[in-house]
C-alpha cells in the first residue's frame, strides 16, 4: 500500500456501513483535514518507519488460559497508518488473530473486549460467522459501546455482557454517496434502513432510480444484519426489527440483547 494512500478515502464512498453516523461523519471530517496537510505526510512517513508491523489486538493471560481481543475503534477490512490514525481496526487481522487463538490448545476461554461503533460491512460477518462456531468459550464485554456492526460480532459471542450504561444495538444498515459539485465542494447524500439508524443526519434529494438502486443494496445488508443477530440472540427475527435499527443504554435494551450486566472485575481476570 503507498504511503498516504487510505482505505477509507478509497471506500468510503458507495460502501454500505453498520456504524453508528456521528462517527462516519467524524472520519470524513478529519481525513479531509489530514490529507490537504503536508506535513501530515511527513509524520505519516515517520510512522511507517518506525513501526512497519501493525501491534497485534491480543493479550493472553497464561496463567488463567484466557486470552483478550481488543476490538477498539471503527472496523475496516484493512488499515493503513492514515487508516489507524484516524481509529480504524482491521476485521481481517481480528480475523486472523481469533483463528490463531482458535488453533491455540493452551487457550480455552476467549474474551472479546469491544468499544466500537461498528464500520463498513465487509469483514464483519465472516468475523462473526467465525466467533460464533468457536468451540472454546468467547465471552463478548463492552463497557461503552457496542453498536450497529460491532454489536453483530458482540452477539455472535457464547456470552455477551455489557455495562449497564453501555450502548448496544443500532441494528442497521447505510450508505454514503459522494457527489463533486462543480465548484469542487463534495456534496454527501445518505441512504439508510429504518428511521432510528439515521437520527441526526440532513437528507439530500437525489433521482428516484438512484435512491432505488442504493436502497436495494441497504436492504440486503440489513435483512442479513438482523436474520445473524435473531439466529446469534436466539430470537424472532421481528423481535430483532422491532428495534427499528435504535441504540440503548445497555440496562435499558431489550433482556434478549445481553446476557447480563457486570464491571470489568465480573471478568475475573486477576
Amino acid at each position: 500500500m503507498e504511503i498516504g494512500k487510505s482505505y477509507l478515502i478509497d471506500k468510503i464512498m458507495h460502501s454500505v456501513w453498520c456504524i453508528k453516523p456521528f462517527y462516519l461523519n467524524n472520519i470524513i471530517s478529519v481525513i479531509e483535514k489530514k490529507i490537504n496537510d503536508p506535513k501530515f505526510y511527513v509524520q505519516l512517513y515517520e510512522e511507517r518507519e518506525s513501526k512497519r508491523e501493525q501491534p497485534s489486538y491480543v493479550q493472553i493471560l497464561p496463567s488463567r488460559k484466557t486470552a483478550i481481543l481488543n476490538i477498539e475503534g471503527t472496523l475496516i477490512p484493512k488499515c493503513s497508518f492514515i487508516d489507524s490514525l484516524c481509529g480504524m481496526v482491521s476485521t481481517i487481522k481480528l480475523i486472523d488473530e481469533f483463528e490463531i487463538l482458535e488453533k491455540n490448545d493452551s487457550i480455552e476461554k476467549i474474551i472479546l473486549y469491544i468499544d466500537s461503533p461498528g464500520g463498513t460491512v465487509t469483514g464483519i460477518g465472516e468475523l462473526a460467522e467465525i466467533i460464533n462456531n468457536s468451540k472454546k468459550e468467547v465471552i463478548a464485554y463492552t463497557d461503552n459501546m457496542a453498536a450497529s456492526g460491532a454489536y453483530l460480532i458482540f452477539a455472535a459471542a457464547k456470552k455477551s455482557y455489557a455495562l449497564p450504561s453501555a450502548e448496544i444495538g443500532s441494528i442497521g444498515a447505510y450508505i454514503t454517496i459522494i457527489k463533486e459539485k462543480t465548484n469542487a465542494e463534495m456534496e454527501y447524500i445518505i441512504i439508510g434502513e429504518e428511521e432510528g439508524k439515521l437520527f441526526g443526519h440532513p437528507n439530500v434529494p437525489m433521482t428516484d432510480d438512484e435512491r432505488t438502486y442504493f436502497k436495494n443494496s441497504v436492504h440486503e445488508v440489513y435483512e442479513w444484519f438482523n436474520a445473524k443477530i435473531s439466529n446469534f440472540r436466539k430470537v424472532d427475527l421481528e423481535v430483532v426489527k422491532a428495534t427499528k435499527s435504535l441504540s440503548y443504554q445497555a440496562i435499558s435494551a431489550p433482556k434478549w440483547m445481553t446476557d447480563g450486566f457486570m464491571t470489568a472485575s465480573g471478568l475475573n481476570l486477576t
